[in-house]
């Protein structure tokens, strides 16, 4: 069963086990357009600097080697 507490952002989980027991879960709600695929700053000020003068396949190839994420 599932339930959301809107005040709370969070979504409440309750597992029926086959013994009788009872579980509950909380997780939180995402605001809405949240979400964890962010550009960390660094990355970005990489981006920017090697912009006006590098590919993208180049800016690609120097965030991997410097072991850089993107969102």
């Amino acid at each position: 069963m599932a339930d959301v507490d809107d005040d709370a952002r969070d979504v409440i989980l309750t597992i029926h086990w086959h013994g009788g027991q009872h579980s509950q879960v909380r997780v939180r709600k995402p605001k809405s357009g949240e979400h964890g695929q962010s550009t960390p700053e660094e990355a970005l000020a990489v981006m920017r600097s090697m912009a006006t003068r590098w590919s993208d396949a180049e800016i690609a190839a120097t965030l991997n080697r410097m072991g850089m994420k993107t969102g």
